[in-house]
């Protein structure tokens, strides 16, 4: 389980700017949220997308992305 957030594109450039400025470990896959790829192509919810996946302070995974085809 985890939770996900969808951002517009440029909302997504900033939230990405400030994950790679505090100097968290972020990756470009569900399964590897630490690898410092990405961010990665991969399917969602509303079809597809560009994701980065993170842990928070509590090993909770995160998913950042925007969609291609819209906000």
């Amino acid at each position: 389980m985890h939770l996900a957030f969808a951002f517009s594109k440029s909302d997504f450039d900033g939230v990405l700017t400030r994950v790679r400025e505090a100097g968290l470990p972020f990756g470009d896959s569900f399964h590897e949220a630490d690898n410092g790829r990405g961010p990665g192509d991969e399917d969602g919810a509303r079809g597809n997308g560009i994701a980065v996946y993170l842990a928070d302070p509590n090993r909770h995974l995160i998913e950042l992305r925007y969609y291609v085809d819209g906000d």
